[in-house]
């Protein structure tokens, strides 16, 4: 005859614990199943209504991404309240359920991974996707270390690619790699590049910044002076280039003339003298773009740089 299982109560601060760990783990560990299941997918979806909700009102990745996290974290601070009060409820006599057992934690925690990483995904290619910036190409709009976020519903996601628009793409020569540069040429346009300075006539113009002179630094923290000159569209926006005075001869300083065939796009980093872009690998087909990111969602670079979140990056 199988013995009885002996009571062993349950221990608020580990219902805590693995509540923390994981939405729903404190509840297992307190016998409550049901919730257990029901506690991820109401966190999950949560965050995924208020994203895409915020998006789809017309906000910015950054305030969807903020309303988001915020109610997540809410939602993940009362579940691990609820699992303390559950634990701390039960009697100390509290006999262990068919739940309570090591492999069975195990099961559920592995389990539960993998059914929030499908939302995570689905999320990430059909409302929202995060990038981080690697380079210095492009400078001054992005620094190395920046976060930008594209919006894939609502007013801010992409539309019909336009000169001057940042993008993120698929790298024509490898396409499971995605690099980010500024639309300068559509189909049709004719672009050169005279001393690192784009000239598209009667569309793209350039002249020099009202401080002629920047300061930049590349990847590896070295500081080099750059000109500075603005690029602007013809009736539309404008945004700053720069040019490393060191550097203003080098390969790619004098480009073109060329003609941006029929459904491709010409791209270019505003760090020219730094970037590895259209005039290196050619025009990008349209298919290949991802989105437009709207603002820097988060900076780091060694420490938190706060002063750049919510830096708009559209001209």
């Amino acid at each position: 005859m199988a013995e009885a299982p002996l009571p062993r109560p349950r221990r608020p601060w580990i219902a805590g614990l693995m509540a923390a760990l994981c939405s729903g783990f404190g509840h297992l560990y307190v016998g409550n199943w049901r919730a257990a299941i029901a506690i991820p997918v109401v966190v999950t979806g949560g965050m995924s209504v208020a994203l895409v909700g915020v998006l789809l009102a017309g906000g910015s990745s950054l305030a969807a991404l903020a309303i988001a996290l915020a109610i997540a974290a809410v939602l993940w601070g009362v579940q691990i309240l609820a699992a303390v009060r559950v634990a701390a409820s039960r009697p100390p006599d509290y006999v262990p359920t068919g739940v309570n057992h090591w492999w069975v934690y195990v099961l559920w925690f592995v389990l539960m991974q993998g059914a929030t990483a499908g939302p995570a995904m689905a999320l990430r290619a059909n409302v929202l996707e995060v990038f981080k910036i690697p380079s210095d190409s492009m400078q001054p709009a992005l620094l190395p270390g920046d976060f930008v976020a594209i919006p894939k519903i609502g007013p801010h996601a992409l539309g019909e690619p336009a000169l001057g628009q940042l993008v993120v793409f698929e790298y024509p020569p490898d396409r499971s790699v995605s690099y980010i540069k500024r639309i300068v040429g559509t189909a049709g346009q004719t672009a050169t590049v005279e001393r690192s300075r784009l000239f598209i006539d009667g569309v793209i113009s350039s002249t020099a910044c009202n401080q002629p002179t920047a300061q930049v630094n590349d990847r590896h923290g070295r500081t080099s002076e750059a000109n500075c000159w603005v690029e602007s569209v013809a009736g539309g926006g404008s945004w700053p280039v720069l040019v490393s005075r060191s550097r203003a001869r080098g390969p790619g300083a004098n480009w073109g003339p060329e003609q941006v065939p029929p459904g491709e796009l010409l791209m270019f980093g505003d760090f020219r003298t730094s970037s590895s872009d259209s005039r290196v690998w050619g025009t990008v087909p349209v298919d290949h773009l991802i989105g437009a990111p709207d603002r820097v969602v988060f900076s780091w670079d060694a420490a938190p740089r706060w002063d750049r979140i919510g830096t708009p990056l559209q001209p």
